[in-house]
């Protein structure tokens, strides 16, 4: 059986479609946990709705606690050999937990599938993530892991994950962090894994919409930015030599993903209403100059100016290039 966990929260326009899609499916061997995060909207009593519809649906009301507890929530409470996570507001064509294959899954640690993502505002499908039907090994991963870009698809969607690791390695979602939290869970899955299975479908459809109010969509303080930014660093550096290699371009993209989090930490600070004084130590805090330099390779112009400003200029060098940047926005409106 496969648990399939949803945290829930402020959907009710979109939950009704994502929980039909999960009755249409052709694998009927599966329960699904739904984690009401204190929706303060009727997505709590749509919950409540399907779990008379179906025997299959339970439903978890919590206090809201955020996406990580209620999806630690929803582990803890699954029953299944094998969980996998959807969010609220996605959906999934009726052959998708079919695709993981999961009568033919001895030896596996993880299943991923493809997803593609659907823009709310006008209708229309793009950029699919697909991959070629195989089976990696671990000493496979260094380049097939490159070959198929596994370590950007961050994603906990579109994955079936063993149960059975996840409690003996107690693995769940870091609630410290509010920023990246899905990326770095995968990554310390894949750190378990010595076997996974690549599936050659897209029937994961990834909501893209703009209106602020899922569980997924929030603004971050800049110390949950740069707390994510050094976790992912440290996975980084576990990982590179096994699941990328050393001193590459890859190894470059990837350093510059997770560094990108402290340098918008910074950003995020030097704008704040923060007192002068208190926003110098707290820059001093994310970023360091050494670092800087080795991890950050962005490609825009501007991305650029910042990193050269961040690694070789005082502090107030930065602080007035991004005052005058804004400045200079609010006047072109």
């Amino acid at each position: 059986m496969i648990s399939i966990i949803i945290p829930v929260y402020n959907v009710e326009k979109f939950l009704p479609e994502c929980l039909d899609s999960l009755l249409s499916q052709t694998y009927t061997d599966f329960e699904v946990i739904l984690v009401d995060d204190g929706s303060p909207d009727k997505s709590g009593s749509i919950c409540d709705e399907y779990t008379q519809k179906d025997a299959r649906i339970r439903a978890i009301h919590q206090k809201n606690a955020g996406v990580s507890a209620a999806r630690n929530n929803g582990i803890e409470q699954a029953r299944g050999e094998w969980v996998t996570f959807i969010d609220s507001d996605d959906w999934v064509c009726s052959n998708y937990l079919q695709n993981f294959h999961l009568d033919e899954s001895d030896g596996i640690d993880l299943v991923i599938q493809g997803l593609e993502y659907y823009d709310q505002r006008d209708g229309h499908f793009f950029s699919p993530w697909s991959f070629k039907e195989c089976v990696l090994k671990k000493d496979d991963f260094l380049f097939a892991f490159a070959e198929n870009k596994l370590m950007e698809v961050g994603f906990p969607v579109g994955k079936a994950y063993s149960k059975k690791l996840l409690d003996l390695n107690n693995l769940r979602f870091d609630t410290r962090l509010s920023f990246h939290e899905d990326h770095i869970f995968v990554l310390d899955y894949y750190m378990l894994c010595h076997t996974i299975r690549l599936v050659d479908a897209i029937d994961y459809k990834y909501r893209y919409y703009h209106t602020g109010a899922s569980l997924s969509s929030k603004r971050h303080p800049w110390d949950k930015m740069n707390l994510a930014g050094d976790e992912m660093l440290k996975r980084f550096f576990k990982m590179q030599g096994v699941y990328f290699p050393k001193d590459s371009a890859e190894a470059n993209k990837l350093y510059d993903f997770a560094y990108s989090c402290k340098v918008t930490a910074a950003n995020t600070i030097i704008l704040s209403n923060m007192p002068y004084k208190e926003k110098r130590k707290a820059y001093r805090q994310v970023i360091k100059c050494k670092e800087i330099r080795c991890y950050s390779h962005p490609v825009s112009k501007q991305g650029k100016i910042v990193t050269f400003l961040y690694s070789y200029m005082p502090f107030f060098l930065g602080y007035t290039y991004h005052h005058f940047v804004n400045l200079f926005k609010r006047l072109k409106r």
